[in-house]
């Protein structure tokens, strides 16, 4: 037994901290996941967790240091091979936060016009999803409200 605890000490690897970056999810040959995070081995262990849907069985990683560039990388990567489960919305190259978002309901990105509307800027629905919610709220109140919120959820965070 000592013998084999030594081959395992020399053959073990150095534990190197944070390993800040881009990590990549694969099943088997696919490619199901891309994430980013400031500790990717944190990241990737949170992927194991019993109420995790993410089934993978190997995973890699690309060392990048600013969260500015690991966004940037990670946004490109989702929207090159859109895995399987990285949800929601594929974002284009040039589409970021400056100049425009994701609509809380429908999940679509529009540039940042759409969500100035009435007498406020910067809501998290778009205009026609606002439409549409006020139209559900007036049929039926604010149940219908909901229930048409959750419904138009469900069918792009569960594509």
């Amino acid at each position: 037994m000592k013998n084999k605890i030594d081959a395992l000490k020399l053959a073990s690897q150095p534990l190197t901290g944070n390993c800040s970056g881009v990590y990549f999810l694969f099943d088997e040959q696919e490619l199901v996941y891309v994430g980013e995070g400031w500790n990717c081995f944190l990241r990737v262990a949170e992927h194991t967790k019993k109420d995790s849907d993410k089934v993978f069985t190997k995973w890699n990683f690309i060392e990048i240091r600013t969260k500015k560039e690991r966004k940037r990388v990670e946004r490109e990567e989702i929207s090159r091979f859109k895995p399987k489960y990285n949800k929601g919305l594929y974002r284009e190259p040039f589409m970021n936060n400056a100049n425009g978002k994701a609509c809380s309901i429908c999940g679509k990105w529009h540039r940042l016009e759409e969500y100035t509307y009435g007498n406020r800027a910067n809501r998290s629905y778009c205009k026609k999803c606002n439409k549409e919610e006020r139209a559900a709220y007036r049929k039926g109140g604010t149940s219908a409200a909901r229930e048409y919120r959750e419904n138009k959820r469900s069918k792009w965070k569960s594509a």
